[in-house]
This record gives C-alpha cells, structure tokens and sequence, in this order.
C-alpha cells in the first residue's frame, strides 16, 4: 500500500497539534510540494541536515509566529500572493483607467509616453523643446488627474504593471 502524499500527511499532523506549529524537514523537496506543505497549514519547510544555528533560526521563526521557507519558494510566494489579491481584489475596470487618460491634454499625454519609455525630464524637455519647469508643471496635472503620486506610479498605472517596452528617448 502506497503512503499518502506528504502534504496529506502534513496536513493530518497540523490537525493534531492544533495548538503547535508544525515543521517539516526532508532531504529534499519542490515548490509545489513546498507550496501544498505551507497550504496544509506547515510552519515551516527546511532541509533535513541544516545546521544548528540555521535550525534554532527555523525554530525562533515559527515559534516567534513567523512561516519559515526556502529562501529558493519566495519569488513564486509572491507572485502567488499577488495572484491571490488580485483575484480578491480586481483592480479597477480597463475602461476607467482609459477614461482618466482620456481626460488629458495632447501635450500631457506625450509628456506621459516619454515618462513611460524612461525619459528624465530634462529629456522631455529637450524632446518637446520646452523647459523643465513646463514639464514639472505638466507632470503635477497628470499626477493629479490621473490620482498618482509620483513617477513610478504613473508609469505603473499607465503600462498596467507590465515592463514598459522600449525607451522613447535615446540616454544621453
């Protein structure tokens, strides 16, 4: 007879020490194990054979509250929180983000389209043949209309937190 999957296992352990916190040391294990361990309700998941110091590290961790994970799973806990928030929390529909840029001006929106190919504004400048302060002023308006703070965010809001493509403006 074949023993159930680990995260089955796991997850009968968890349901017994409903008061402790619950490690789990193996030779070796993958993400999506790792991952099934940590949704089984597990502390902790660290490699059989760490050292002392690491293993009092796991231990102050978990016992502290905390989740201890290989630091290799954190990339992809992530994005898997990420996707989770996102599903709990739909960002805004496409069509308002589209409205608010809708709302502004011809000189704006090339002044945001420079922003987001990564132009500082002395290149704006020079690209629009107007002065910084015109840019800095244009900027304050589009930081207005559109509800963001600062450049980074504008350019997150404008490319919907995808990598902008290609510069706009060839660096000096």
């Amino acid at each position: 007879m074949l023993a159930p999957p680990i995260e089955q296992q796991a997850g009968q352990i968890v349901a017994l020490a409903a008061a402790g916190r619950v490690i789990v040391m193996t030779p070796a294990f993958n993400e999506d194990e790792e991952i099934a361990l940590l949704k089984a309700g597990v502390k902790g998941c660290c490699r059989r054979g760490i050292d002392a110091e690491s293993l009092e590290q796991v231990l102050s961790v978990t016992y502290g509250g905390g989740v201890w994970v290989t630091r290799s799973l954190l990339p992809r806990l992530v994005t898997e929180l990420r996707r989770y928030a996102e599903a709990q929390h739909p960002a805004p529909a496409k069509t308002m983000a589209s409205d608010k840029l809708s709302a502004l001006t011809p000189r704006e929106k090339e002044i945001v389209r420079l922003i987001v190919g990564g132009a500082s504004n002395k290149q704006v400048a020079s690209a629009l043949d107007i002065s910084e302060r015109t840019v800095k002023g244009h900027l304050s308006n589009v930081f207005q209309k559109l509800g963001v703070s600062d450049r980074l965010r504008l350019v997150l809001y404008v490319t919907d937190g995808r990598p902008a493509t290609g510069a706009a403006v060839a660096r000096k």
